[in-house]
């Protein structure tokens, strides 16, 4: 762990999730933090550190939160069961297959980040697809129905618009692509060249799109996509996503191994004007 870690809140992963949950139950009540706290007789400041996951609860304060919130019993249930989780540095949050998009937790960790890495192998992240080229990707799996595909359109997009793109943007943002992806995108020769020119013509201050050739070596550590984010005020955080859950890592050593990964696959990408060069070629081939 660096040392700059080991100067940030002991809260976990865990910590974290259950203050996003608190803040959707009360939201659904229809409260601000203001009118909460009030109810539940509290300092907006503690109910701040709650919710923010800086601050770790017992389970009867859970109870209480809950019960203010009027929580129906299946979010009573979910949220005990994850309080009772042992804190082992990891946590698993099932999903439906295909429903990693709707994952609550990964755009929480997504939308705060301060640096955001992330490498996928077989597809372009969610944040880099254009709405156009989202749909088509869904489009052509033949086991999703019409209202299959709006829905997780509806939460890829919710993660793309939480990625804001802008010039302004003081988030560092890399993507780590590979070439054959790029080489083989879905949708109509239209389609395929907005897409490709949307990744050339994101601001330089809001991300860096790096691309693995086809000529860089393969090895163990290229064989699994994640997303590693990075605050100023939590714990660095891994999710690595599979066909029916997203495993959440904040364990140092855990972390420290996928930082690793991320420097060696920096290591074997194109430069950014390499791959910008690379982008625009096959957008506009000869």
């Amino acid at each position: 762990m660096s040392t700059t870690d080991a100067t940030l809140p002991s809260s976990t992963v865990r910590t974290r999730v259950m203050g996003r949950e608190l803040v959707l139950a009360r939201e659904r009540l229809g409260l601000d933090r203001a009118a909460a706290a009030a109810v539940l007789h509290s300092p907006v400041d503690w109910l701040d550190a709650v919710e923010d996951g800086r601050l770790d609860v017992d389970r009867n304060t859970l109870a209480r939160l809950l019960g203010a919130y009027r929580a129906d019993t299946r979010t009573h249930t979910r949220m005990m069961d994850l309080y009772g989780q042992p804190e082992t540095g990891w946590l698993i949050q099932p999903h439906d297959i295909g429903e990693a998009d709707g994952v609550d937790a990964a755009l929480l960790h997504e939308a705060t980040a301060d640096d955001l890495f992330v490498y996928d192998i077989l597809s372009l992240p969610v944040f880099l697809r254009t709405e156009r080229y989202a749909r088509e990707l869904l489009a052509r799996d033949g086991n999703t129905t019409p209202a299959e595909v709006e829905q997780r359109l509806a939460a890829g997009l919710r993660r793309y618009r939480s990625f804001r793109p802008s010039s302004s943007s003081s988030t560092r943002r890399t993507f780590i692509v590979h070439e054959p992806t790029l080489r083989h995108l879905h949708g109509d020769r239209q389609t395929i060249k907005e897409q490709l020119h949307h990744l050339a013509h994101l601001p330089a201050r809001a991300a860096a799109v790096r691309v693995i050739p086809v000529s860089a070596p393969a090895s163990y550590w290229e064989q699994v996509a994640f997303t590693l984010t990075k605050t100023r005020t939590h714990r660095p955080v891994v999710h690595v996503r599979t066909v029916s859950c997203t495993l959440f890592l904040d364990r140092p050593d855990l972390v420290e191994h996928y930082r690793d990964m991320a420097t060696r696959l920096l290591e074997h990408a194109l430069s950014r004007t390499e791959s910008h060069t690379l982008l625009l070629d096959l957008a506009n081939p000869a």
